[in-house]
């Protein structure tokens, strides 16, 4: 075991986030236009994947939800009818195009330019390439959840402590709307 994963093995289970509903149906909607025919399960692998890519780029997770794995898919846990907000039609008729960011903020007022950049690659990769999504994201599993502490990035061992108590602290109290 690595100084890294002695560090990350010190704050399983102790790094959460309050997620917005708002925020959270903005991302699955997002990942739905631009993933169009993924199934349900995918999307919310495509956004686990971005919360684990997200959260080592710039230190925070794009919705910081809860993810279980549950006969052989990352779901969502402890959230509302996951369908119904994909499908909520706020959206409409608004032309798409995911190589240009700032029009995507516009039509995504609740999502920054990071978290549709992110989830736009964990969307490719889960289109792509499935399995190796997978694999990435059974990596972070801790007692059948994906755990924050697992999904940080880091070579430097002192400053991922730092990064991960700062996250076990302040996560709770950072409202992850916009």
């Amino acid at each position: 075991m690595s100084d890294a994963d002695v560090t990350r093995a010190e704050f399983l289970g102790r790094i959460s986030f309050r997620p917005s509903a708002k925020k959270l149906g903005s991302c699955l909607r997002f990942l739905r236009l631009a993933s169009p025919g993924v199934s349900h399960e995918d999307l919310q692998l495509a956004l686990l994947l971005a919360e684990g890519s997200h959260i080592s780029a710039y230190g925070r997770p794009v919705a910081g939800c809860q993810y279980i794995l549950s006969e052989g898919a990352f779901l969502l846990s402890g959230q509302a009818d996951v369908a119904e907000m994909i499908s909520r039609e706020d959206t409409a008729g608004a032309a798409f195009f995911i190589d240009d960011i700032d029009a995507m903020e516009e039509v995504f007022p609740n999502l920054s330019g990071s978290d549709i950049e992110h989830m736009t690659q964990a969307a490719m990769l889960c289109a792509t390439d499935r399995d190796a999504g997978m694999a990435m994201a059974r990596a972070w599993l801790h007692e059948g959840m994906a755990d924050y502490a697992l999904m940080l990035e880091d070579d430097d061992v002192e400053r991922l402590r730092s990064k991960l108590e700062d996250l076990s602290f302040w996560g709770k109290y950072i409202y992850l709307g916009k």
